[in-house]
């Protein structure tokens, strides 16, 4: 953690506000938890979509601040839209990040507590390589921590807290869970599988924006690229799969899976994001995160788990439901990008 001469660590009764309580307060308030001239001394690009008010009225004048130079691609006013819908949304982010040369692109939901991030090449990242993150970040200077998290999290978080000897309490896959937990509990890091994340000593409840000035901050100190950090974060079990699928597949994925999946599977936990989804089985069986990858009309299955022949017939199950579900069957509608299942770790390009 940055030491108490960095910044000024916060009492339970100076903590952040709300954003949409009083966004004059907030920006003065959150200048006091992050390294301000850490910030202002490099030089660093943002590009975000910002789908609520309060962090679209909020962002530009904290970044302003901070020397950060911001470029943002909407007027905030989003609304409940498909998962096809937001993932062209989210490929105009992309793009943006890659021809502005930003360190990073961020997108806000319109309930103003989620966030998900893009590394300066436009890729996605995962909201499980972000934990991870987060997590390897607070644990540097071998202080135990307590990290609460939802039971589908990366199992990766907890061994890297045991090295710290700290602790990972794990709470049904629900944010009323986490909140609830946080209540009664001591925690210096608090995350969903669905882009919510909490710092408690700054907030109690989650802070896009200071998630994304927390973020910020490793970049500056360890002056690595998002991707390079991503790259080099420890790997547990992994499986990926890339299947090429027929647009109009592509464009109702999220509703032909979540319509059919109880047909394939059983005692499942669907969670979604605006940007894809996972399929959770439970402690022992691990998950899968279905990620679309617009310009190739490609669904990027990944997977952790300890069993992979259960991960192999999950894959070929997650094919059967998309192509069965077809509304036209043509000859060469599954074409398959990767034939085989390759233990990896790594950030898919």
């Amino acid at each position: 953690m940055i030491s108490d001469d960095q910044i000024s660590i916060p009492d339970k009764n100076s903590q952040l506000p709300a954003i949409n309580r009083d966004q004059g307060f907030f920006q003065k308030r959150i200048l006091r938890f992050i390294d301000k001239d850490l910030l202002a001394s490099q030089n660093l690009r943002i590009i975000a979509y910002c789908g609520s008010k309060p962090i679209g009225r909020t962002l530009h004048h904290v970044l302003d601040q901070l020397e950060i130079e911001s470029i943002l691609l909407n007027s905030y006013n989003l609304s409940k839209k498909s998962l096809s819908t937001y993932s062209k949304t989210f490929s105009e982010l992309s793009q943006a990040v890659r021809q502005f040369n930003a360190n990073i692109g961020i997108w806000f939901d319109s309930t103003g507590e989620r966030v998900y991030f893009f590394d300066e090449k436009g890729n996605y990242v995962r909201n499980d390589l972000l934990v991870t993150l987060f997590t390897s970040d607070l644990i540097k200077d071998k202080k135990p921590i307590t990290c609460i998290v939802t039971e589908s999290t990366t199992n990766v978080i907890s061994d890297l807290v045991t090295q710290v000897n700290g602790r990972v309490i794990r709470v049904p896959v629900n944010n009323g869970a986490l909140l609830l937990k946080l209540r009664t509990t001591r925690a210096d890091f608090v995350a969903s599988d669905n882009g919510l994340y909490i710092f408690p000593i700054y907030a109690k409840h989650a802070n896009p924006i200071l998630t994304t000035l927390k973020l910020t901050e490793i970049i500056a100190r360890t002056t690595k690229s998002l991707s390079k950090l991503i790259a080099t974060l420890p790997k547990p079990v992994h499986f990926y799969k890339n299947i090429l699928v027929e647009e109009q597949i592509f464009e109702n994925f999220g509703d032909i899976i979540k319509n059919n999946l109880s047909a394939y599977f059983s005692n499942v936990i669907l969670i979604e994001s605006p940007i894809g989804m996972k399929i959770y089985f439970g402690r022992e069986n691990g998950w899968i995160d279905i990620t679309p990858c617009r310009n190739r009309n490609v669904l990027r299955l990944y997977a952790e788990s300890n069993h992979t022949s259960f991960i192999a017939d999950s894959f070929a199950s997650l094919e059967d439901l998309l192509y069965e579900s077809s509304l036209e069957k043509l000859s060469n509608f599954n074409e398959i990008l990767e034939n085989s299942l390759i233990p990896s770790g790594e950030l898919i390009e």
